[in-house]
């Protein structure tokens, strides 16, 4: 029974540590539904139940397959591409946003992309790497290497982008 209280104030502690950090650097939750986009950004590609994986430099398992969850939602406007993930109300919560260039609030050149000031990671890519790989666990895939340059992106070696419409996928123009 003592085991079970620990256990029990060990997490009370973790979410009220958790909370705290949240309301000092200000950061929350944004939701797909209720994203606001800049005045001049407009929608080119969307796929609500795509899959996004960061494939790291180090540390990964020589062979890997990537299972198709239909959990993210992917919306490429022509300034960014923003990745959300289901929760456990259905909401898709916005996880990171991926730019072709450093980040405008420079959260890219910093170690934790914004997770904890904005709420979300913000990663910068290399437009000119897009590959769309036809051969990965037999699904179709669109790979951007991250820019080696962004401290957010230290151990980054690849976005995968799972979509079944990766034939009209667009790229946000630089």
């Amino acid at each position: 029974m003592n085991s079970l209280l620990i256990f029990v104030a060990v997490l009370a502690g973790i979410f009220i540590v958790g909370w705290t950090v949240s309301k000092i650097t200000g950061s929350h939750a944004y939701y797909l539904n209720e994203w606001k986009f800049d005045p001049d950004e407009t929608v080119v590609w969307k796929d609500p139940e795509a899959d996004v994986l960061n494939f790291a430099r180090l540390g990964q398992a020589r062979f890997m397959s990537y299972p198709r969850l239909h959990r993210s939602g992917v919306i490429v406007t022509n300034k960014r591409i923003i990745v959300a993930k289901k929760t456990f109300s259905g909401k898709q919560q916005v996880v990171a946003v991926l730019w072709p260039r450093p980040s405008p609030d420079g959260n890219s050149a910093k170690l934790g992309g914004g997770l904890l000031s904005v709420g979300y990671e913000s990663f910068s890519y290399d437009p000119e790497s897009m590959l769309v790989t036809h051969n990965r666990s037999d699904h179709t895939c669109i790979e951007l290497t991250p820019m080696p340059d962004q401290t957010s992106s230290t151990n980054l070696k690849t976005f995968l982008i799972f979509t079944d419409h990766a034939d009209t996928f667009q790229l946000p123009k630089k």
